[in-house]
């Protein structure tokens, strides 16, 4: 990897080289001569794609109302995240870190609890302390996205103030959002501080925070699970009394096999009493 360093810097490929930027820094490097694919690493090609473009409308919907330093580390975990869990497993995005440096647990001492339909209450406690923070910013944002569509359908946010020193008797924050798509629910932080009667934001990323608390999945995936689950054998009524047969060579009778139950580890012959309740001659 090479630095570039000269007063006219660039971003994309110019003839044998290729210049991207990361960390801050304008960097080259070179395109290989050849480029060998085999089924594996097409199919990484295809999985990375369409988890980077479901990063990037994740950052595009959320860019305008996230009040978070960027540390140039978001797009590469968040492509990570997507990429391991697949393109239908948007659950897997529940507690991701926007600030990879604090997260909301550490400012609370009880965990929020979250309502699909775009809810968040925070119970009653006492809050941390925020260095010299006079008040704290909580703040819902509520994201509905159709990653079919590629599209944003509409984002949502709703905020409140809270003043440290007075007890905290809990808060309940609603942005609720209409339309088709997933739903994504993110919490954000702040630090705040009074200064000449206006409240301002602290700016120490140690007591700021933004997660994403819950994902519900677009509608048409939550009944394709529900189909799954009902179409799973475990799942199905016991009422079946099918059986089938097993030929034994050494007995001209076929030995019939009983189907399986879940949680029947055993079945007694009625007719014929256990061992231990036969009468001894």
């Amino acid at each position: 990897m090479a630095t570039q360093t000269g007063a006219f810097k660039f971003i994309g490929r110019l003839d044998g080289v290729i210049g991207y930027r990361r960390n801050g820094k304008h960097c080259l490097r070179t395109m290989p001569a050849t480029v060998r694919q085999t089924t594996a690493t097409k199919q990484a090609a295809h999985r990375f794609g369409i988890a980077s473009r479901q990063g990037k409308l994740i950052r595009r919907a959320l860019a305008p109302h996230l009040d978070l330093r960027n540390d140039g580390s978001t797009t590469n975990r968040l492509n990570k995240v997507l990429v391991q869990a697949g393109p239908r497993q948007l659950q897997a995005l529940q507690g991701f870190r926007f600030n990879q440096h604090t997260s909301t647990d550490r400012l609370f001492y009880h965990r929020p609890t979250v309502i699909p339909d775009g809810t968040l209450s925070i119970p009653a406690q006492p809050l941390c302390p925020m260095g010299a923070g006079t008040h704290m910013e909580v703040c819902l944002i509520t994201a509905r996205i159709n990653f079919s569509e590629r599209r944003v359908v509409d984002v949502q946010e709703s905020a409140e103030i809270i003043d440290l020193s007075q007890p905290f008797n809990g808060l309940k924050l609603s942005a609720p959002v209409a339309g088709k798509g997933a739903l994504l629910m993110i919490l954000q932080i702040r630090a705040c501080i009074m200064h000449n009667g206006q409240i301002l934001p602290l700016g120490n990323r140690k007591y700021m925070a933004a997660d994403i608390v819950a994902v519900v999945p677009p509608m048409e995936q939550q009944q394709s699970r529900k189909k799954q689950t009902a179409n799973h054998p475990h799942n199905r009524p016991a009422g079946n009394t099918n059986t089938h047969h097993i030929h034994n060579p050494n007995n001209n009778h076929p030995q019939p096999v009983l189907p399986y139950h879940p949680g029947i580890t055993a079945i007694i012959d009625d007719e014929q009493p256990p061992a231990y309740m036969q009468r001894r001659e």
